[in-house]
């Protein structure tokens, strides 16, 4: 129950930082890539400060392989991290994670489990992928003019699942001879440096007004935290009931946002085109993610 409860805290508190660096992009004019970057390099030192405490080694056994690989995860990370954000500011956190957050991701881990790893499709599989897609269609509904909306915003957050999608593939090898939490770690903090190299790179400044510096800081400790509780959800409950809980990334993006709205009414948020639509939409999504988990036998 403490370790289903970690990873509920650790979605509430992702939701906490899209919707806080939404807010920092529209109303700071901050870039994407600022807030996609330095969090995540903050909450990756966070992370590796704890999973590297007591034993440095990373490797169990060590094969040349193995070094692409976590390249390729890494990469495949970052690719999805900045989407995310840049996604987040098209269409607002609460879409954007309703159609992503562990959802469409779950449908491109299935896919690319049958071309790459030539896993059979079950019947669960499908029905589960269908009833996702189903719920993303809610999602992206405008009653309004009976049509979907499914722009720019929409297809980077989908395009950063399939690259989540292809991180997890590949962490699923390296796995058996990494420990989780200091995958993870390793994962986060090169992940943030990369975009932070990026933003050095290009001669971003970095003489951002306080409240932006706040939410920054904010954000990635609170990344590290999140992080951290995802891992132990995965080591202590299994990668199943993990991906279910941490699915509510969305409805609760949703839910701050309104409260956020409700405590400034001054503020704009973007919010999907029908709130009821969009929370059926996420409840249904996240029960095909259970259907995925509950009654797939494969891991």
């Amino acid at each position: 129950m403490l370790y289903l409860a970690l990873v509920l805290i650790s979605a509430l508190l992702v939701a906490f930082d899209l919707v806080a660096s939404e807010l920092a992009m529209r109303i700071y004019s901050t870039d994407p890539i600022v807030m996609a970057g330095i969090p995540t390099f903050v909450g990756g030192i966070v992370l590796v400060a704890y999973a590297f405490r007591k034993d440095r080694s990373f490797f169990r056994k060590y094969s040349r392989s193995d070094s692409l690989k976590l390249v390729g995860n890494i990469i495949s990370g970052v690719i999805g991290v900045f989407l995310t954000f840049d996604s987040v500011a098209k269409i607002g956190a609460s879409k954007a994670m309703l159609l992503g957050s562990n959802t469409t991701e779950a449908i491109f881990i299935i896919v690319l489990s049958f071309f790459l790893l030539k896993e059979r499709l079950s019947r669960i599989e499908i029905i589960g992928s269908l009833i996702i897609l189903i719920g993303v269609s809610s999602i992206t509904f405008n009653p309004s003019s009976l049509s979907f909306e499914f722009g720019i915003g929409e297809i980077e957050i989908v395009v950063a699942s399939l690259s989540y999608a292809a991180s997890v593939i590949i962490a699923t090898d390296l796995l058996k001879r990494v420990n989780l939490t200091k995958l993870v770690a390793i994962s986060a903090f090169f992940q943030g440096g990369i975009l932070m190299l990026f933003l050095l790179l290009t001669g971003t400044s970095f003489q951002f007004q306080t409240e932006v510096w706040f939410i920054i800081i904010l954000t990635g400790g609170f990344s590290g935290v999140a992080f951290l509780m995802y891992a132990l959800g995965l080591k202590c409950i299994g990668a199943a009931l993990t991906s279910v809980v941490y699915s509510f990334v969305g409805i609760f993006s949703l839910i701050l946002g309104m409260l956020f709205m409700a405590a400034m009414p001054g503020l704009t948020l973007i919010f999907p085109p029908s709130l009821i639509l969009s929370s059926l939409g996420g409840i249904i999504a996240i029960f095909g993610v259970y259907i995925l988990n509950r009654y797939n036998g494969k891991n």
